[in-house]
């Protein structure tokens, strides 16, 4: 909903871990391309220490919603963009997971945007303690037929698998980082 949205005005949505490191990165074809152009691109590191001032970095120092508008940015290459993000905590342990982030031009400078930033994350922290639940139930329920594979999507292109009963080997699939599911189906048969 939130990708949406962001598209809809030439911004870019962005997810990262504790880190900065950025996990995942949408927008407009035209608006990753500017976007590439200042490093703000899946796998690159946006924490304060090493890209300067920006939103998402901020939140993560202060492990609170932050905006930063355009020439409060440390670096002259991204002074041109505004943006707004909120933390994600672990809801078992209210431990820092990362940010959501928006950014795009003076239209994200808006108390709006900030308000749907933080509704999408609480969404991402409601939607986590779903699953820690789901997986609570799962777990307690007995299970007499050994090992099983559990396939949970994770977006259009990516699943994370779960081999249950066999010490809970976790892999992540799908074609978007270039892995095959049918390889990892695979992989997940030859564990089991």
């Amino acid at each position: 909903m939130l990708g949406h949205a962001a598209r809809d005005c030439d911004a870019v949505m962005a997810v990262s871990d504790a880190e900065g490191n950025l996990l995942w990165v949408c927008g407009t074809p035209t608006t990753l391309r500017r976007c590439e152009a200042i490093g703000f691109v899946e796998g690159s590191n946006w924490d304060e220490r090493l890209a300067g001032t920006n939103a998402p970095g901020l939140a993560l120092a202060l492990d609170q919603p932050v905006s930063i508008v355009r020439d409060e940015h440390f670096r002259s290459s991204v002074q041109g963009w505004s943006c707004a993000a909120a933390p994600i905590h672990d809801p078992g342990t209210n431990a820092l997971l990362g940010v959501l982030d928006i950014t795009g031009g003076d239209q994200i400078v808006v108390p709006q945007t900030m308000a749907m930033i933080r509704a999408a994350a609480r969404m991402a922290e409601l939607e986590l303690a779903r699953d820690l639940l789901s997986r609570q139930d799962r777990r307690a329920a007995p299970t007499s037929a050994g090992p099983r594979v559990v396939m949970e999507g994770l977006g259009r292109s990516d699943a994370l698998l779960t081999l249950e009963g066999a010490g809970g080997t976790r892999r992540r699939c799908g074609s978007r980082r270039g892995t095959a599911r049918s390889s990892c189906c695979w992989a997940a048969r030859r564990r089991a």
